[in-house]
């Protein structure tokens, strides 16, 4: 008998390569040994899942390589995290997503070419389905906030969500943009 109540929770951790998509797993896990990367180089290379117990139910976390490797093209990293979700449905127990976690920073000056090639990536990998599960992450708030530019932090924030060419389609599909602040990362995070 499982010691845990309720169905698993599966969700996938995704955004370009530095967003924070391995540091919001350690602070919602509280796991040791997680690999963040602080250098250019891309840190997750493998698509890697790490479990954990919330409220009595099993959690699983999904960490995926950024959109934007350093060292594989953009088509190879998408390979891997479908090949990976295939793979773990199609065998025993066919554990299905329950959402995603897209991560971006707040303090990328802008959103460059190759950030809009990804997000058109994410926005074909999820399909034309409704997108109540997909949760649209900002992060880095706590940094905006210490280098005086919360601001500025919030006018991109608006211009995620309002234009036509960034989120305001997929939170048109139902996708919810929330901020993930440094603060309190752990309960923030768990939140999220």
């Amino acid at each position: 008998m499982s010691p845990y109540t309720g169905p698993p929770v599966r969700i996938a951790v995704m955004g370009v390569t530095g967003s924070g998509k391995s540091t919001f797993i350690e602070q919602v896990t509280q796991l040791q040994g997680i690999k963040i990367g602080h250098q250019y180089e891309s840190c997750t290379t493998d698509v890697e899942p790490f479990e954990f117990e919330l409220d009595g139910r099993h959690v699983t976390l999904i960490d995926t390589p950024g959109f934007n490797d350093s060292s594989r093209s953009e088509a190879e990293v998408l390979t891997e995290i479908a090949n990976y979700l295939d793979f773990t449905y199609r065998n025993p127990p066919h554990l299905k997503l329950n959402g995603i976690v897209y991560m971006q920073s707040i303090q990328d000056p802008r959103m460059y070419g190759s950030s809009l090639r990804n997000l058109k990536m994410f926005k074909d990998l999820c399909g034309e389905s409704p997108m109540k599960s997909v949760l649209l992450t900002t992060n880095r708030w706590d940094k905006a906030r210490s280098c005086g530019e919360f601001d500025k932090a919030v006018a991109k924030e608006i211009e995620l969500r309002d234009k036509a060419n960034f989120w305001q389609p997929l939170i048109t599909r139902g996708a919810r943009m929330v901020r993930w602040d440094g603060d309190d990362a752990r309960a923030g995070a768990v939140e999220i």
